[in-house]
């Protein structure tokens, strides 16, 4: 039996006397008996490593090696482990037995971040990672991140992964902030992406909330806002174009239309309105979220010296972020 090259045997198997290098079968044998273990803790049928060493079972039983394989996919889909979690980048702490097989690999990443060990950003292992690592079924691992996402523990980013989530963003939920006073305030970074910017004619509904005449032209902008590179607005803006003739001159790159505006045209009054929202497939693309993702939607007007000066949707993911008052 060919060596596994590079194969190193993990520390709890370093006193088995074999070789650094060893054999798929060896490697085998010491997985079955891990897993054997785990389900008959007191059981002699456990030791194969020292019915190896004393050649009452040799490496080349390869029938052996197969039944024993199928006994520990069996305990798999019972949703026993086949690979020791102690060995896994996930040490047990502390009886988990009577937790489902989920719940514990959530308690161990909640360990690992609550320990400091991982920190805001952290990538998390995939699912793919810890089906490797944990022995655990793909769907027991896709279940414990998306419990976590949605407990605000972690955040997904479509095909980026999952990452251990900073503290829940806050903001005012009277009167009208700039994101990026907001994102600086929390010590964290704010880049915005730009996605449209464009004159546009008004139909009935937006000439009714800007109060001006259907056909009229307006300003149209969309902005999603991210705070250290996650995203956590999604600024869908019209803006009357009599009252801010120089918006789409600016560089919303490294100004926010609400700095703008608020300059070009001080603020006499907010209206506001906010509302659970599922995201639309297109909003989902740009904030690398799910359909499922449950959304805040804030829908703002504001007026300057008794005009509408802007109509906006800003939305954000609930597992990012929160709005609160204080009175």
């Amino acid at each position: 039996m060919p060596a596994l090259s590079g194969k190193l045997l993990p520390r709890r198997w370093a006193g088995a006397g074999l070789s650094p290098r060893s054999s798929a079968v060896d490697l085998r044998l010491l997985e079955i008996e891990s897993s054997l273990a785990i389900i008959f803790p007191s059981s002699c049928i456990c030791n194969f490593t020292h019915l190896h060493k004393t050649s009452k079972i040799g490496c080349d039983n390869f029938v052996l090696v197969q039944i024993l394989a199928a006994f520990c996919a069996v305990a798999r889909f019972l949703g026993v482990s086949m690979l020791p979690v102690i060995e896994s980048e996930f040490p047990v702490s502390g009886d988990r037995s009577s937790l489902p097989l989920y719940e514990r690999v959530k308690e161990q990443i909640k360990e690992k971040i609550a320990s400091g060990q991982w920190l805001t950003n952290h990538r998390i292992p995939s699912e793919n990672e810890m089906v490797d690592m944990l022995g655990v079924s793909r769907m027991t691992a896709n279940r414990a991140l998306r419990e976590l996402a949605t407990e605000g523990v972690i955040v997904r980013v479509q095909g980026r992964g999952s990452f251990v989530a900073p503290k829940k963003r806050s903001a005012g939920l009277m009167g009208v902030r700039n994101i990026a006073d907001e994102i600086k305030e929390r010590g964290s970074t704010h880049r915005p992406s730009l996605i449209l910017a464009q004159t546009e004619v008004c139909g009935p509904d937006l000439a009714t909330a800007l109060e001006i005449g259907v056909g009229t032209k307006v300003f149209h902008s969309i902005i999603v806002h991210h705070e250290d590179d996650v995203p956590i607005q999604l600024e869908d803006r019209f803006v009357n174009a009599e009252i801010a003739p120089d918006y789409l001159m600016q560089d919303f790159t490294t100004l926010t239309p609400n700095a703008y505006l608020t300059a070009a045209a001080p603020i006499s009054r907010t209206e506001q309105f906010i509302e659970a929202a599922s995201p639309q497939p297109w909003e989902c693309k740009l904030m690398a979220i799910s359909r499922n993702e449950p959304c805040l939607l804030v829908r703002r007007r504001t007026w300057s010296s008794s005009r509408a000066v802007t109509s906006v949707r800003l939305l954000y993911p609930g597992s990012r972020y929160r709005l609160e008052s204080q009175e």
